[in-house]
Parts: structure tokens; sequence; C-alpha cells
């Protein structure tokens, strides 16, 4: 057995230590002879060792087994050896059985669509990460996908739909593209001129849709149709490449979370991240009320080898007027008092911390100079 993620044992007081740091488990009523024990214990805890160590701090061996009980029993011991590869390492101080979201995770298929600059740092991250498969619609992404086979990653996969659909989107999420795609798990990021946006998750599981992100838009600006379908025709932006690396890791933090079960903190929720708002901005959004798509069941997804073209990928023509979702900026609501409707908090935070709010509106776009605030005694559709 080993101290959970190598944790380090921490004097706190005469009777008392503490196991870890950050999230460090307190044992209290030791004696000194207890406590010297646990601080000379190995990184790997044999019998040998609980027998030479006891004996050097005046222990017999069940004094010494009796207080490794109360270690286990708390979560401070876990059996086995310390995790070798860093991420396990990690996890197992966040949560049980490290080796099983690595399982998770090279068990893993995720379709990455998009050519802008993001593409290739997500594809590197996702490899990094151990995401066992990675499947890229860009048809000039040779390179990229040799770079990806010489990690280890798989770059086709046979007939099995992907886990996650990840979109790069350049300016607005393609909605037609999203409604394809409404029956599998889909993470939209989506490029602005000056800021990306990653999430909401979209999909079954999921109680907005792309209509709902699109609706929230049209509330904040009524012309926001007629700009949707501008932008759509316009190519990515170009971004800074700092920021550039910061969404490519957030948006695999998303990818992650989604593989390994924890995707549902994803649902409703996306974070902004701009270089004047480099802690990110967290956003909570609603279904639209004038939206049916909680009343609506999409027809399943066909097999597939790969995520289809019809499916994932070529933007279609979109009538004039069409209501589309987007990266949008949010509302003003800098000096809203904690709790008050519509305030927004700064940092992605713990599920909850922010309220979830019941109205409209989001601005024009992802950072978008005077995007417009939201009307008086209503609240953003964040």
């Amino acid at each position: 057995m080993h101290y959970r993620g190598g944790a380090p044992v921490l004097w706190r007081s005469p009777d008392t230590i503490q196991v870890g740091s950050s999230r460090g488990t307190v044992v209290c009523g030791l004696s000194a002879r207890e406590q010297r024990f646990l601080s000379s214990l190995p990184e790997f805890i044999s019998p040998e060792s609980v027998r030479a160590d006891a004996r050097a701090a005046g222990l017999t061996t069940a004094q010494a087994r009796s207080v490794l009980g109360r270690l286990r029993q708390v979560g401070a011991l876990v059996p086995g050896h310390l995790p070798t590869a860093q991420d396990e390492v990690y996890w197992e101080r966040v949560a049980d059985l490290p080796q099983e979201r690595t399982r998770a995770l090279r068990r893993g298929v995720v379709a990455l669509v998009g050519n802008g600059g993001l593409t290739g740092p997500i594809a590197r991250l996702l490899a990094r990460c151990a995401v066992g498969t990675v499947l890229l619609r860009d048809p000039t992404a040779q390179d990229l996908v040799k770079e990806l086979e010489d990690l280890g990653v798989r770059t086709t996969t046979p007939r099995r739909l992907p886990d996650l659909v990840l979109t790069v989107e350049g300016q607005v999420i393609d909605p037609l593209r999203a409604r394809r795609l409404s029956q599998l798990a889909h993470l939209p990021v989506t490029c602005g001129e000056t800021a990306v946006r990653v999430g909401p998750l979209l999909g079954p599981q999921a109680s907005l849709c792309v209509t709902c992100l699109g609706l929230w838009e049209r509330e904040a600006d009524p012309d926001w149709p007629n700009l949707a379908t501008q932008l759509r025709t316009l190519p990515a932006p170009v971004m800074e490449s700092l920021l550039s690396q910061q969404a490519a890791a957030l948006a695999v933090r998303a990818a992650t979370d989604v593989l390994t079960g924890r995707g549902p903190i994803w649902l409703g929720r996306s974070v902004e991240l701009s270089a004047l708002d480099p802690v990110g901005l967290e956003r909570l959004w609603d279904p639209h009320p004038e939206c049916v798509c909680s009343q609506v069941t999409g027809a399943p997804p066909s097999e597939a080898p790969d995520p289809a073209p019809a499916q994932l990928g070529d933007q279609e023509a979109e009538a004039p007027g069409a209501v589309s979702g987007t990266a949008g900026a949010p509302p003003d609501t800098a000096g809203a008092p904690p709790g008050t409707p519509g305030a927004v908090s700064g940092t992605p935070g713990t599920p909850g911390t922010v309220p979830r709010p019941t109205g409209p509106a989001l601005s024009p776009g992802p950072g978008a100079p005077g995007a417009p605030s939201a009307q008086p005694g209503r609240t953003p559709g964040a």
C-alpha cells in the first residue's frame, strides 16, 4: 500500500497529522511514536517496512497495523504501488481508481471537426492525455494524422460512432451540422475575434440545443440572425498563440471529462477565454422557452465507421435570417452583487456556484465590441 497520490505526512500539532496538502486528511489522537512511525514510512509500504519502521519508532507491530488501519479507513492509504504515470498520480489524489480513468480514455473515440488554428493543438493534447482514437475531418491534415499515429493514437476506427464530436467553429456554431449531431455528444469550441468559448455540451443528455443558443442571441440583438448568416461565411479569425494553447487545453479538459463520465458538468455550461479575461468567464445556459427541443426526439444517427461527411462536416448554406448559435460575449454584469440574477462568476467554479439564469440574452459574438447589455429586469441567458 501507499499514501494516496504520494501525499506527504505533515505535522499539525502534538497529537495530529495531516496526510496531503490541498486535500489533506487530518488524523487526530496520535502519540508521538505513532506520528514518528507514519512520517518514516517509504513510498511503498510493505509488511517488512512496517515491522522495521515500527521497531525504530518504538511501536509493536500490532500497534503499527492499528494506526495504519485508521488511515486506510479514511482513505489516506490505498492498496498497491503508487502509479507511475503523472496523470494517474494526480487523479489518485482527487478520485478513486485512476487506472480506470486511463482505460476509459484509451477506449475513447473523439471526432475532431474543423480546420482552424485550434485543431492541431487540440489533437496533440488529446494524444498526450492518452485518448486512444482521434478522428480528423480535415482532408489537409495528413501531417497531423501521421504525427498522431507516431504517438500511438488511432486515426481510424471500426464501425463505431464517436463518443464525442468536438467541433472547432469559426465565429458562430454551424447550426445545420449541430442539428445533424443532435444524437451524439457534441462539444462546440467557437473562435471569435477576441475570445474563444468552450461549450456548452450538446447532445442527447443536454436540455438545450443550438437553436436555444441562437434564440438567446436574438433576444440580446434582434438583428443577430442577419449577422450570424454573414459570420458563417467568414474564415476563422487569427488567434493569439497563448490564447490558442489555453483554449485548446480547456477544450481537451472538457473532452476528457466527457470520456471519463464527468461530462454532465459541461451540460448547460460554457467558459469563455480571452487575453483580456484569461481567468475565463463561466456561463450557465437554460433551454429557451420558445424552443421545442425538449419535446422533440431526433432520429437516431446512422452507424458509420467514421463520422460521415454528411453527418459531421461540410457546412451547408443556411437561409438568410436563420438563427445560429455562437460564442457570445456575455452582457456586462460587472458590479452585480453575489447572488444577483444574471451575475456571472469570473472563473470556472464548482457546479452550482453560479446562479442559473432564467431569461435572455447573449451579446453578438465572443468579445465583440459594442455588445448590447441585457434588458433591465431580465437575466442574461447564460
